[in-house]
């Protein structure tokens, strides 16, 4: 019994004298999709799920990707108006948004950070509040729902204030990322 603690304590300490800060199988990656690639003023989203990021088999739903859009008014499907996020500050309340599975959308950064089960709950919870809200672009926009996200991780990240030019998805991200290096 005592070799058996004394492996977990060796193990334990291996993990802490590798540089390793947080071992779990989940992950939260906070992602961008720069100006020029997206066509619009950029994007904003995350993607979650277990194993490695960015190489986990969609299919067998092993990851996952969201982003807050605003909807098309013209459809009930969740299709997301680069036009109707534009145009969504003139309406009182802002516009119908939908969370869009953006498994597809271009990365062209990311800031990747490994999370407890617990933690990952927490976040599947605030994705499911985020369902059903309004998009209005600068109050609740994809980059709101990613901070919001991010929050949720105060205790381990240092969270920057959105303002000036930040205002931007992958300006907003670029910061994130500096400030909190290494802690993936």
């Amino acid at each position: 019994m005592k070799k058996i603690i004394l492996i977990f304590v060796l193990i334990f300490i291996h993990q802490l004298s590798s540089g390793q800060k947080y071992q779990s199988k989940y992950f939260i990656a906070f992602c961008s999709e720069d100006v020029s690639t997206s066509s619009g003023g950029g994007h904003a989203f995350i993607t979650i799920g277990t194993g490695e990021p960015f190489t986990c088999n969609i299919d067998n739903g092993d990851g996952e990707a969201f982003g807050l859009y605003a909807k098309d008014e013209n459809n009930n499907d969740c299709i997301p108006s680069k036009f109707n996020a534009l145009i969504s500050p003139f309406y009182v309340g802002g516009l119908p948004g939908c969370l869009f599975n953006d498994i597809r959308t271009s990365v062209n950064n990311y800031f990747i950070l490994r999370c407890s089960f617990e933690e990952y709950l927490m976040v599947q919870s605030v994705i499911e509040t985020w369902k059903n809200k309004n998009y209005r672009l600068t109050t609740q926009d994809c980059l709101t729902f990613v901070i919001e996200i991010a929050k949720l991780f105060s205790n381990r990240l240092i969270i920057p204030s959105r303002s000036g030019f930040e205002n931007f998805p992958n300006q907003y991200l670029l910061k994130l990322k500096s400030l909190n290096k290494g802690d993936y």
